[in-house]
């Protein structure tokens, strides 16, 4: 994209916010609106819009966990669009940010982060408390059960970082270069 300076109130600037105006109303691009205004072609609108973003958090600091894939679907769209257009879209997201397609978790990672993230106290009464709590519940197959806390404190703080910094851990242990990167 490139971006041009205009002095306020000349021809461009109305233009600009012209096409900002029709942008929204008609659900077009802005680049999309002002050719409309030039031209007269009227755009063809898809049946689904991709927008991914971030958001800042924490003075204006970005974090993994913020960024967003917004689907903007018509209803006339199938299923299978939709589920192309965000796979598509994660695709290229995980590209751009760390140059390699990311895999999704399985489910027991998950569960195991939000068991973890939503318990307070020790390593070992957490990993207590996930062992009485699989044993208990039926949702869930495959769940691991541990017999050591370092191990439990292992696997649960890896699942962690895998939630919430997508993409950055590949199972190595430590942060790689990207993931250090990003956090600055």
């Amino acid at each position: 994209m490139r971006k041009v300076v205009v002095a306020p109130g000349g021809v461009l600037d109305s233009l600009h916010r012209l096409a900002t105006g029709l942008a929204i109303a008609h659900g077009w691009e802005p680049a999309q609106a002002a050719t409309w205004v030039l031209t007269g072609v009227t755009p063809l609108v898809g049946l689904i819009r991709v927008t991914e973003g971030r958001e800042t958090i924490r003075n204006t600091w970005w974090m993994a966990w913020s960024e967003r894939i917004t689907l903007d679907v018509h209803a006339a769209a199938t299923p299978d669009e939709v589920a192309e257009a965000y796979r598509g879209a994660r695709l290229r997201h995980d590209l751009a940010r760390t140059g390699r397609r990311v895999r999704s978790q399985s489910i027991p990672h998950l569960v195991l982060a939000r068991f973890v993230a939503r318990r307070k106290g020790t390593w070992e009464e957490k990993r207590l408390a996930w062992n009485t709590w699989i044993a208990e519940q039926t949702e869930y197959e495959d769940l691991k059960r541990y017999d050591f806390t370092n191990t439990f404190r292992r696997d649960a703080a890896l699942a962690c970082k895998r939630v919430l910094y997508r993409g950055y851990y590949a199972g190595r242990g430590a942060a790689t270069e990207v993931a250090a990167d990003a956090g600055r």
